[in-house]
């Protein structure tokens, strides 16, 4: 079996060949769940350990996030993936670094309906808030900010989804 079949990034259909997989509403809203419970566990665990020097590479990222160009899609996936991966590392928990890692696939079948999203204000003063809250030592607002960011991606992702299947 071809490795994006394995990863269910691809759907092989006999005699019609392969496509691209597309998540349905729900699978989005499950994904996207899941992810948020993670990344709001991860926020908290870091305002509650991460060090100054880890705040300062998470400030980077978020630095690098917001001057991608926002023309340079790729550079802009890239940039949000690490900024992320690094706020899920934060949390010092191995586990949890490892099942966000796992939804990587999932994730990747939404990130079409989700392009013009990493650079907009609304995403980047989440992406800010959730920084502050961490380097505040606030876990509460923390988890708080983490969840509302994926919360606002869930409902905007799905609903994409939903008009693309109505074109």
């Amino acid at each position: 079996m071809h490795p994006l079949t394995q990863e269910g990034l691809v759907e092989l259909t006999p005699g019609k060949g392969a496509r691209v997989r597309v998540l349905s509403p729900r699978e989005v809203k499950e994904v996207y769940e899941v992810r948020a419970l993670i990344e709001g566990e991860a926020a908290a665990r870091a305002a509650e350990r991460c060090s100054e020097e880890g705040v300062r590479h998470l400030e980077e990222a978020l630095a690098e996030l917001e001057g991608a160009d926002p023309a340079d899609y790729a550079a802009q996936i890239a940039a949000d993936e690490r900024f992320h991966a690094m706020l899920v590392a934060a949390s010092g928990n191995r586990v949890l670094e490892q099942v966000f890692h796992d939804l990587d696939a999932a994730l990747a079948l939404t990130r079409q309906f989700s392009r013009d999203l990493n650079q907009s204000p609304e995403t980047r003063a989440q992406h800010r808030g959730i920084v502050a809250a961490i380097r505040a030592g606030d876990a509460a607002a923390a988890r708080a900010a983490a969840e509302a960011h994926v919360e606002a991606f869930k409902a905007t992702v799905a609903r994409r989804i939903r008009e693309a299947a109505w074109t």
